[in-house]
């Protein structure tokens, strides 16, 4: 309900397998943006194509096909490390072991979880106390999650804006052997010029 809309003549498109960098400065609508391409807000006005349908005709079942994503606000959840991954794909992974331990294995995960108390069975999250994650260490097991469900897109909002230099680097190679392994699209929004510099293309969003 703004007088201004927060984005105007905004057109692009993104191939498959192809992975891009949204860039501008805060308040160039990156995020609402990233919040449109995953149906989560509906176009006042324009149009939002996703492998092929409109984002206004695809209910949350045909995005969560379709799409992954990793917003800067993100937790751990009150459940073991383990269970904290599953959660990205939990009707396939809660009672398989192997392909969660596989997950950590893949984002660099298993040395953290093999320093908690009790590894994979560790509960992690504010109601149990036991142990608690730094911000960066957060984000690695939301990108676990996000990484959990082989899906064709996925969508990163700031995925190292809480993680140093060398697990920046870490993560950002993480999203290219995704990228070309599995051939997945990849949309991520960055402040890193380095990180934006490595992907495909780069839509710079400004005004």
């Amino acid at each position: 309900e703004s007088d201004v809309p927060v984005l105007a003549d905004v057109s692009f498109e993104v191939a498959e397998g192809e992975t891009v960098a949204l860039v501008g400065s805060n308040g160039s609508g990156k995020t609402t943006l990233v919040k449109l391409i995953t149906g989560l807000y509906a176009p006042t006005s324009g149009k939002v194509i996703v492998a092929g349908s409109l984002t206004t005709e695809l209910d949350r079942g045909d995005f969560h096909r379709l799409v992954s994503v990793v917003f800067q606000q993100f937790d751990t959840y009150e459940a073991t490390a383990a269970e904290n991954i599953a959660l990205g794909d939990w009707e396939r992974l809660l009672d398989d072991d192997q392909a969660i331990e596989k997950i950590a294995d893949d984002v660099g995960l298993r040395p953290l979880i093999d320093r908690l108390p009790e590894g994979f069975e560790t509960e992690l999250g504010r109601s149990f106390g036991s142990t608690a994650l730094s911000g960066g260490q957060q984000q690695v097991f939301a990108l676990a999650r996000a990484s959990a469900r082989p899906v064709p897109i996925m969508i990163l909002d700031e995925p190292t804006a809480n993680l140093d230099t060398v697990s920046g680097t870490q993560v950002i190679d993480l999203i290219k052997e995704l990228n070309q392994k599995d051939g997945q699209t990849v949309v991520m929004v960055t402040h890193e010029r380095e990180y934006a510099m490595g992907c495909n293309r780069i839509i710079h969003m400004e005004d």
